[in-house]
Formats: structure tokens, sequence, C-alpha cells
């Protein structure tokens, strides 16, 4: 079990036992817990804005000076990522101590292009591949 979860932190107790296989349950006893060279512990992990606060803050900027009223009738586009698999919650992982969490590429997911403006909406338009400036321009 413990080299299971230095291999894959984010494992959960439901599929370490069913690894296992043997019908044993997770419990303090066990030597996952006990196993002193790596004490891992179970963590809940944080989901991180990849946006440092420089970005925001110019972010911020750039809309206070630019969007004024009149430019705001003029935003006719958003878009939105819906979860496919699993949901948009805490997830628990497992973590040695001082260990830093790190950012790894999604998946599972879907994108949709729709459009609004002030006077209605538009169609929804699910996007297939990445989104590059060709991609957006085509009709």
């Amino acid at each position: 079990m413990v080299r299971e979860v230095i291999k894959n932190p984010i494992v959960t107790d439901r599929d370490l036992e069913f690894l296992c296989g043997d019908g044993r349950t997770l419990q303090k006893d066990n030597h996952l817990c006990s196993a002193p060279p790596i004490r891992p512990y179970s963590r809940v992990a944080i989901r991180k804005l990849l946006l440092s606060k420089r970005h925001m803050t110019v972010h911020l900027e750039f809309a206070k000076r630019n969007l004024k009223t009149q430019t705001m009738r003029n935003i006719i586009w958003s878009e939105t990522k819906i979860e496919l698999f699993g949901l948009n919650a805490k997830s628990h992982v497992w973590r040695k101590p001082g260990t830093i969490p790190m950012a790894k590429h999604g998946y599972g997911s879907i994108m949709l292009l729709g459009c609004f403006s002030v006077a209605g909406t538009g169609r929804l338009v699910r996007i297939k591949a990445n989104m590059n400036g060709a991609k957006f321009r085509e009709p």
C-alpha cells in the first residue's frame, strides 16, 4: 500500500482497499499509518488559481480602464468548462509533510462557447479541439 501511495498520491482509501484484494480495511494500526520513513497523511487538495497576483492586478486595471458602459454593450461572447468525470469539489490526496502540490493537465471536461449580448442569447457550440485564433474565427 505504501508503494501505491508514493506512486499515486491521489489514490483514495477505497482504491487502496480494492488493490489489497483480501477484504482488509484501512485502520489506524495498518502499516501505511505506522511507516516511519514515509509518514503520508491524508490531506485535502486545494484548487489554486494559476494566475499570479500581478496577473490579476493587471487584468483588473485593464478592465477598469477599457470597459466603459458603452463598451459593455459590445461584449458578445462567453465560455464555460463543464466537468464530465468527477466533481469540481474537494478531493483527498496522500502527501508527505512539506510536499507542494503540482498543477497537471486537465482531462474529462468539455469546452462550450456561447454568445450573448444586450439583445439576447445566441447559439451554444461545443469546441472539440484546442481553441486557437484560427479556430475562434471559423464560422
